[in-house]
């Protein structure tokens, strides 16, 4: 197929995956790896104090992510009947109307995640409860250990020293510009939470409980770790 790379620096054994609308679909993949060995180490102390429950603690949690897929990499050919009318006869005409390639998954992502917290639950009187706590989610982004890791910002203009065939403005991890891991690392992710219990009845079986705090979130690693070379779409053509 024209425009297609007849070159590439990984180099993928030999397989098959096609669609035909109506007919048939082939699919082989090879064998991975698929290493998620991840693990936490947490702890919690509660002490009790009068009419105070103090609550203390917090975790660890070691992120390991190695992938070694060949996911796309010799291409995926889809014949619908855009062209004919009929996905078989697309087929056999070579009118594939669509041709979808990847540059695998090839993963080394390895770091820790910390969380603490406090939490102090105040029997005010026989009636109020008050929940305060706090809590501190540092976020420090794991990282490809591989530097496969790219950043994209869109009016910058420059070029990557890493890969000059790269698009103009794609940068990699611990280039000028793009951090090591993509995303900066933020140290102040401080949440506290407040709530209360209130009952509505004498005997206390009705407590509708309430509260509000501020609460933060990871990036979604899906949108901060690309691996090269880029998936390329190509339009419809005969083979």
């Amino acid at each position: 197929m024209p425009d297609c790379p007849q070159d590439s620096s990984i180099k993928a054994p030999p397989e098959l995956s096609l669609s035909v609308t109506g007919g048939f679909s082939i699919s082989t993949n090879h064998l991975g790896q698929f290493d998620r060995g991840d693990f936490t180490i947490r702890e919690v102390v509660t002490k009790i104090k009068g009419a105070h429950g103090f609550k203390f603690g917090g975790e660890a949690v070691r992120v390991s992510n190695h992938l070694i897929n060949t996911f796309q990499m010799a291409g995926n050919f889809t014949f619908n009947g855009q062209l004919s009318g009929n996905g078989l006869a697309d087929f056999v005409l070579g009118q594939a109307s669509a041709f979808t390639q990847g540059g695998g998954e090839f993963k080394l992502r390895k770091g820790t995640t910390w969380g603490f917290f406090v939490q102090d639950d105040w029997r005010v009187n026989q009636r109020l409860t008050v929940n305060l706590g706090l809590r501190w989610d540092p976020y420090l982004p794991y990282y490809d250990r591989e530097g496969r890791v790219v950043c994209f910002p869109p009016t910058s203009g420059q070029r990557s020293n890493r890969d000059p065939h790269a698009p103009l403005g794609f940068l990699y991890g611990g280039a000028p510009g793009c951090p090591t891991a993509g995303p900066d690392p933020n140290w102040i992710n401080i949440q506290p939470p407040i709530g209360f219990a209130d009952p509505l009845t004498q005997d206390g079986n009705t407590r509708p409980p309430g509260g509000v705090g501020i609460y933060y979130t990871p990036l979604a690693s899906g949108g901060t770790f690309k691996v090269m070379p880029i998936t390329r779409r190509l339009p419809a053509r005969s083979l």
